[in-house]
Parts: structure tokens; C-alpha cells; sequence
């Protein structure tokens, strides 16, 4: 409240997105990252934050994005003439999950400041090997609906925002 005959307040560009439901902006996905434990400890300490932040201009804002994994297998099956898809729990650890997942986007949205897997083959990693391939897996697919009140996510690479699959096959 104010005494004069006018107050004044600030209204952030992302409150007024929300608040008068005005269309979501494109977002570049620049970083991507993952954590098994606590994600925000992991953002604190990073060893990329300074330079992003160091390195954005002046009328850019760096927003953190955060998304929790549910990794379930799919099989498809025909019994009797009709086709099924059945979901099962797939078996992977949390973190051989969570960090093909990692890649897989990573290879997928080819984000400024990240460097390894852009390029890349995921199939032929490691851990692909070890946890999918051994387990009779052919493909890893990660799907994000990355739209919401604050924007529409994507990369120029990718040249599309909003919802993604990205699906690697490892056969």
C-alpha cells in the first residue's frame, strides 16, 4: 500500500506469462545433467555453472529445469490376432537409468555446453552394453513433454520445442 496517489510494483516477464496466460516462449536447452542423489547439491557445485552464468548476456536468464525418471519396458505382443503392449518393470538400476537416459538426450538435443555423447553412438558405451544390451534390450527411448507456463523447451539443433522422443536403437 502506498500514501501517494500511485504505487508502483514489478511484475517479472515469467509471472506475467503465467498470470495473463500469454504464449510460452522457446527455451534453448543448454546443459544437461544428471544426479542420482540430491539434485541441487549437484547444481550448486558444478563446474559448468560459473561459465554460464559468466557467459549469458545481459538480457538472458538461465532457468533450471529439474525432471524425475520413470523408466518402464515395453513389449508388444500378438495373442490370438490382437496385439498387446505390455509395461513391466525393466530391472535397471536407478543409475545405469538415470545415466543413459542422460545420454541419450544428450545425444539427442546436442546442447551447448555439454561435450561428451553429442556425437556419439550411445549404443556403443559401457554401461549401454552392460545394463540393455546384456539384458536383451534393442532400443532406448525418452520422452519429455518440455512445455509449461515458463516455455517451450528445445535446442536449434533439434528445431523443435515443446514435447520429444528421443529413441536410440542398441541392437
Amino acid at each position: 500500500m502506498n500514501r501517494e496517489d500511485r504505487a508502483q510494483t514489478e511484475i517479472y516477464v515469467y509471472q506475467a506469462i503465467n498470470f495473463f496466460d500469454l504464449p510460452a516462449p522457446k527455451l534453448d536447452i543448454i546443459y544437461i545433467g544428471s544426479s542420482v542423489s540430491n539434485a541441487f547439491d549437484r547444481l550448486y557445485k558444478h563446474d559448468k555453472w560459473g561459465r554460464m552464468q559468466a557467459e549469458k548476456k545481459r538480457n538472458e536468464d538461465l532457468l533450471v529445469y529439474f525432471a524425475e525418471l520413470e523408466g518402464d519396458a515395453f513389449q508388444h505382443q500378438s495373442v490370438e490376432g490382437f496385439s498387446l503392449i505390455a509395461r513391466n518393470d525393466h530391472g535397471v538400476s536407478d543409475k545405469d537409468e538415470t545415466f543413459i537416459s542422460e545420454m541419450a538426450l544428450i545425444n539427442y538435443f546436442k546442447p551447448h555446453y555439454n561435450e561428451l555423447h553429442k556425437e556419439r553412438d550411445i549404443s556403443n558405451s559401457g554401461r549401454v552394453e552392460r545394463a540393455l544390451k546384456n539384458a536383451g534390450f534393442n532400443e532406448v527411448a525418452v520422452e519429455l513433454i518440455l512445455e509449461g507456463p515458463l516455455g517451450a523447451l528445445g535446442t536449434p539443433h533439434i528445431k523443435t520445442y515443446g514435447s520429444h522422443t528421443a529413441i536410440h536403437k542398441i541392437a
